[in-house]
């Protein structure tokens, strides 16, 4: 008997991850998404006993505002100031290179005055255009942040189903999310999962 084949799309919530790799030993301009988004097909097929046919990656982040202009940078900018405004153009532009390695389609939104919650709103819009505009049967949403919890309950209603993955530990995933998602994990143990399959 033929597996079911699941249309799918993965979704990154850029805040959640990309502040998450900078505490980690390597960070984001040395993290390889290709593997990442290979362990996740693995565990996808694995897990839900599935075929899949994936259509689409995308990564959704806010930068603050300043980011896009620096028009206010002289000669009076504060040496510290200036050596963290270059690491952080250094950190996001290397980690849009990474991503688009690895096929992921990046959108990153100034922020100001609605702050990370407009970002949240524009990965929900995006994931419910997705949804519709590809017929999507499975979406996979790296985050740990219950605001996407009523999203994964109105994706639901429509026949989708939601695996979330978080890059903190799986004691701290929101109760939320575990609540409305078909299946939370995280990271950690998405790779552990993939280097078993490896060496099987």
């Amino acid at each position: 008997m033929e597996k079911e084949t699941k249309k799918v799309a993965i979704f990154y919530d850029g805040w959640h991850v990309f502040r998450k790799l900078l505490h980690r030993k390597k960070g984001p301009q040395h993290f390889n998404y290709t593997n990442l988004n290979n362990a996740i097909e693995q565990y996808v097929k694995d897990t839900l006993n599935v075929e899949y046919k994936l259509c689409y990656k995308g990564w959704y982040e806010g930068i603050e505002k300043s980011f896009f202009d620096i028009s206010s940078l002289n000669r009076k900018t504060d040496v510290e100031e200036m050596r963290s405004i270059i690491l952080k153009y250094y950190n996001v532009h290397t980690n849009h290179y990474r991503l688009s390695e690895a096929g992921v389609e990046t959108t990153f939104l100034p922020i100001e005055d609605h702050g990370e919650k407009g970002v949240d709103v524009a990965l929900a819009v995006a994931v419910s255009n997705r949804v519709e505009m590809l017929d999507l049967n499975l979406v996979i949403i790296l985050t740990n942040d219950s605001d996407f919890a009523p999203l994964i309950h109105n994706i639901k209603k429509r026949g989708v189903e939601t695996i979330t993955i978080s890059f903190d530990d799986r004691a701290t995933i929101s109760d939320a999310l575990k609540r409305r998602a078909l299946h939370t994990t995280t990271y950690d143990q998405v790779i552990k999962h993939k280097k078993a399959a490896t060496t099987k």
